[in-house]
């Protein structure tokens, strides 16, 4: 088995009517819409597009395993194929892939071109050959899903420090060593929860 995680940013790829527009609600003088707008550039667009599947671009993926850990920074080919490489010979552990890094990976991949060297099934109830340690706590129901870190402070397990929302700021300011640690620090606190989690789910 390996644990894996994703850190993503917003495509910049994406041509400017993809992009999630901001929601104007009554708004009708121009420079309120123009307020609105800058806002939500600036900081909602960015999180929207992160998020998103069919938006975002991965800049760093990190594995941990028998294998020892593996990270890659910034060579989203790179990520995608070493994940690939171990899906094909391990089982996958992670926190809420189904919902985010699977479908991105998948997307990812056939934006890039790699083909997938198995079929992955995205089967509810399931935690062979995927499973994800967000559905198996929530039971399947995502109005029930807590972050990662609620969890992790409820298990005693070292709870990450800072959160996604920054890795695009630390990307645009070149701190790629910042999204490195903190994504390995990710996989490290997922492997143990998957640890404290077993024998009892």
């Amino acid at each position: 088995m390996f644990v894996f995680d994703l850190e993503t940013i917003p495509d910049p790829d994406l041509q400017g009517d993809l992009k999630p527009q901001a929601a104007l609600g009554n708004a009708k003088k121009p420079e309120t819409i123009k307020n609105i707008q800058d806002k939500w550039a600036e900081n909602g667009q960015v999180k929207a597009m992160s998020v998103s599947p069919f938006m975002n671009k991965i800049v760093c993926g990190s594995f941990l395993g028998a294998f020892g850990q593996d990270t890659i920074i910034d060579d989203e080919v790179g990520i995608l194929r070493k994940f690939w490489g171990f899906a094909e010979r391990f089982d996958i552990i992670g926190f809420n892939i189904f919902n985010f890094d699977i479908p991105t990976i998948k997307f990812r991949s056939l934006i890039n071109g790699i083909k997938p060297t198995i079929n992955l099934p995205m089967k509810r109830y399931h935690n062979q050959p995927i499973c994800d340690l967000a559905m198996i706590l929530c039971n399947w129901n995502l109005k029930d899903l807590k972050p990662l870190n609620f969890y992790l402070q409820r298990l005693g397990i070292n709870a990450k420090t800072g959160d996604g929302s920054m890795v695009y700021g630390w990307h645009q300011a070149g701190e790629t060593d910042k999204i490195a640690h903190y994504c390995e620090e990710e996989v490290k606190s997922i492997k143990q929860l998957h640890s404290k989690l077993n024998g009892f789910y």
